[in-house]
């Protein structure tokens, strides 16, 4: 596997890729009291752009929030983790994390799994990975273990099979329709500022932010070389506008993105 990809949960245009608190959901959208660790199931499949198979799969049906972030991370830090809780003011709880970079992701993934009781996902020569960074070639060095039971980012194609509406896709524009407005934050209608997840429409699997509000990391950026990751653009800032959402490559990043991200599992767990 190659180094990250920060895709546009953000506006990865589908038409060509067509918690600790119970989750509650009346008929208003914008009424959702997100549970953060609760998981949607994947079906795998044939995914046409990428002409790969897809396998079954567990994906965060909201993207990882503030309050979420803050939490794993303090618990990190008392447990041997180079992790930054950071600080953030009453009310932002469920706002997504954003601005951390693609190291700390991993850190915070094997954090939550070992704060769960389950087996991390990510090592480094047999260890946790819980400290340093590698440069562009993190994911040359970080070695995922195909055996273990915790939380992991997205790969690629998990991502974007779930942001397409995976078996269940009815071919939208967008994430959950053809109404922007009706499922991202965007430039347009976010006065360029993060909105706490789950208060716009879903898409078909019941996702939540696929379109607009941050951009999401995932693992890697297959068939490109260990030096590289994608950039998809068109988050809540006016400069990154609908029209121009695509899926950019780049070189791994180890700054400090407007980007977060969402967990994975493997599907049987």
């Amino acid at each position: 596997m190659k180094p990250a990809i920060l895709i546009g949960a953000a506006l990865l245009s589908l038409s060509a890729a067509s918690a600790f608190c119970q989750s509650t959901q009346d008929s208003t959208i914008g009424s959702v009291q997100p549970n953060y660790q609760e998981m949607v199931k994947v079906e795998g499949g044939y995914f046409k752009p990428m002409k790969k198979s897809v396998k079954d799969f567990r994906i965060g049906k909201y993207e990882v929030t503030r309050g979420e972030w803050h939490e794993v991370a303090k618990w990190g830090l008392e447990n041997g983790y180079d992790l930054n809780p950071g600080s953030f003011k009453p009310g932002e709880e469920t706002l997504p994390m954003q601005g951390i970079n693609w190291y700390d992701v991993i850190k915070w993934c094997n954090a939550k799994s070992e704060m769960e009781r389950l087996v991390p996902f990510y090592f480094v020569k047999g260890s946790i990975f819980k400290s340093g960074e590698f440069g562009e070639t993190g994911a040359d060095v970080i070695k995922p273990k195909m055996a273990a039971t915790g939380y992991r980012l997205p790969t690629n194609i998990e991502w974007e099979w779930a942001a397409s509406g995976g078996k269940k896709s009815k071919g939208y524009i967008y994430a959950g329709g053809n109404d922007l407005d009706a499922v991202a934050w965007h430039g347009g209608n976010s006065g360029e500022r993060p909105h706490p997840v789950g208060q716009k429409q879903p898409n078909e699997l019941g996702l939540y932010d696929m379109h607009g509000s941050i951009w999401e990391q995932t693992w890697e950026s297959e068939g490109r070389g260990g030096n590289y990751r994608g950039v998809g653009i068109g988050p809540f800032q006016k400069e990154f506008p609908p029209e121009k959402g695509k899926f950019k490559r780049g070189k791994v990043n180890t700054g400090r993105w407007v980007g977060g991200f969402r967990l994975a599992r493997d599907a049987g767990l």
